[in-house]
């Protein structure tokens, strides 16, 4: 593809399709360990044209690393109104993920190379994008690299001595483990392998539980958050809106009309009679 950087993303990229356009299609997994962490790598696509894998992949994350293209132009089309970088960031927040680290990466293709003001412009805009969709919530963190060369991924160098934090390794290690919810019941959505169960008495929705200690059962309401990434106006109160309700791994439940009722994150206790959605 005439691109020397690519030779890297066969590393991850095996499927044929992937290879020839020079794009993730679909989630991969990869695993390494480091004196502290035994970590999993979610190699999510980032294209819009397979949103739905990144979906898949981002919401089994216990930390999000956001790669941010550093280069003139490059960032601004990124974190612009319909970019992808600032539409990664959203969707983490939107999938619950609590923690982040942002790597600006091609910090060679600055002007100068290396630059100082760049990378503190980037930190900048970043940290107000991510603030707009509330990720004042999560701990979020900034890495310049140069991927291709390894600059401040494990080890530092000469180059980037502009940066005085932890390269990305360390950055890692930085993470907090949350805690898992090992003492509530067992539920897995059905997306491993079952043995001496018959495909055909599988259907979409199902979750796996424990059968001797409160299995899983129907349920006839829940509560759930309910996030607009996008509208073109406001919404009144009384509105109709079709939800498509889906656990992880996106298996279809149900489909139903439901009034929906305006309310404001400001004033939980408002119902003012419509809110005015904007974009981040």
């Amino acid at each position: 593809m005439n691109k020397r950087s690519f030779n890297y993303t066969w590393v991850l990229d095996k499927v044929q399709a992937e290879q020839e356009r020079g794009i993730t299609i679909d989630i991969a997994l990869w695993k390494f360990e480091t004196t502290k962490y035994y970590c999993t790598v979610i190699d999510a696509p980032g294209h819009r044209d397979f949103i739905k894998n990144m979906i898949t992949g981002t919401s089994q994350d216990d930390c999000a690393v956001l790669i941010i293209d550093s280069t003139t132009g490059g960032f601004e089309a990124g974190i612009s109104k319909d970019g992808e970088t600032r539409e990664h960031a959203l969707l983490a927040f939107t999938l619950d993920v609590k923690q982040m680290i942002c790597c600006c990466n091609k910090m060679d293709a600055t002007t100068p190379k290396y630059w100082k003001a760049r990378y503190d412009e980037i930190v900048e805009e970043v940290s107000s994008c991510l603030k707009k969709v509330r990720h004042n919530q999560v701990k979020v963190s900034f890495v310049p690299i140069f991927g291709f060369e390894g600059d401040n991924l494990i080890e530092r160098r000469t180059n980037l001595n502009l940066y005085k934090g932890p390269n990305l390794l360390k950055a890692l290690y930085n993470i907090s483990e949350p805690k898992r919810p090992s003492d509530k019941p067992l539920r897995v959505y059905v997306g491993f392998n079952v043995k001496n169960v018959a495909v055909e008495d599988l259907k979409r929705g199902f979750v796996a539980s424990n059968s001797k200690d409160d299995p899983a059962r129907e349920a006839a309401n829940f509560t759930s958050q309910v996030i607009i990434m996008n509208h073109p106006g406001q919404i009144a109160n009384g509105g109709q809106c079709l939800p498509d309700v889906c656990v992880i791994g996106h298996y279809h439940i149900n489909r139903s009309h439901r009034g929906c009722e305006a309310s404001t994150t400001l004033r939980l206790n408002a119902k003012p009679f419509f809110v005015l959605v904007k974009h981040a």
